[in-house]
């Protein structure tokens, strides 16, 4: 699960594999839900990339500016 949640760290051309890799991974049904969850909402929704949702090398790192400074 950490692996996951670090996916948005990772250059957005390494995320796709990095994924797929994970899944691999996968040994009990709740890590299952969630990879499915995450491929449904995350990578094949048609609004959202892995693109938008990467911060690799962004300073910013919240959706409130006032907290990043």
């Amino acid at each position: 699960m950490r692996q996951l949640m670090a996916l948005p760290f990772l250059p957005p051309a390494h995320i796709r594999e990095t994924f797929a890799a994970l899944i691999d991974c996968t040994n009990i049904p709740q890590l299952d839900a969630l990879v499915t969850y995450m491929d449904c909402q995350w990578f094949q929704h048609v609004l959202f990339y892995p693109e938008h949702w990467s911060i690799f090398r962004r300073s910013v790192r919240t959706n409130n500016d006032v907290e990043g400074k």
